[in-house]
């Protein structure tokens, strides 16, 4: 092989690895950005999750307080 062939050759494989290395970058970020858009969405959702226990819980206590109040109140007498 002339070096004028080696230096085609050389530079053909440098464009290819160059054309294969910016395909592997470019499905990087797209998977990358997939992830980023899952952890949100799952993130999203544990919050949520977690808002509609706090309220489920917050209603419990607020009713066992007004039980507790309800108790504490003193039973009207009657007339006779």
């Amino acid at each position: 092989m002339t070096g004028s062939a080696f230096a085609m050759c050389r530079r053909a494989n440098t464009a290819t690895s160059q054309k294969r290395s910016a395909e592997i970058a470019e499905t990087a970020k797209q998977n990358a950005r997939e992830i980023r858009e899952g952890v949100v969405e799952y993130a999203d959702e544990v919050l949520e999750d977690l808002e509609l226990d706090l309220e489920n819980y917050l209603l419990t206590i607020r009713e066992n307080r007004e039980e507790l109040f309800a108790s504490r109140k003193p039973k009207s007498k009657k007339k006779s």
